[in-house]
């Protein structure tokens, strides 16, 4: 898990869900820079389901689905059922044979804190 202190304060009801979607895939993204990935596309449309963000490793191509909300990691894990997640293996099995790497996905969730200003990003490789 890390921890890290946003950028402006988030609180509940002032953010709409579309515009603290796109602060957590902001997020996710640098993160996942840090940790070496080479994002590829952010928020593709594939036929199977839309994907959030794809990135390669040295062994994989890696597509993350990320969740971001005031709740708890469990209510954001919830937000991504087993039909959403096939679909988007689905997906990531199709574009992995064309970069000639293992298809993996990943889950980012995104926890805003709403009273002491902080985000927890939990990072779940291979879910």
């Amino acid at each position: 898990m890390l921890t890290i202190a946003p950028e402006r304060l988030l609180t509940p009801g002032t953010q709409s869900p579309r515009v603290l979607g796109r602060a957590g895939e902001r997020l996710a993204e640098k993160y996942l820079q840090k940790k070496g990935h080479r994002i590829l596309s952010r928020n593709l449309f594939h036929p199977a389901a839309e994907l959030d963000l794809i990135s390669l490793t040295p062994t994989h191509l890696v597509v993350t689905e990320v969740k971001t909300g005031f709740c708890s990691n469990a209510e954001l894990e919830r937000r991504f059922p087993h039909t959403a997640r096939e679909r988007q293996r689905m997906a990531a099995r199709g574009l992995a044979r064309r970069f000639q790497r293992s298809p993996r996905l990943d889950l980012i969730m995104v926890r805003v804190e709403p009273h002491s200003a902080r985000i927890r990003l939990t990072h779940r490789a291979g879910v």
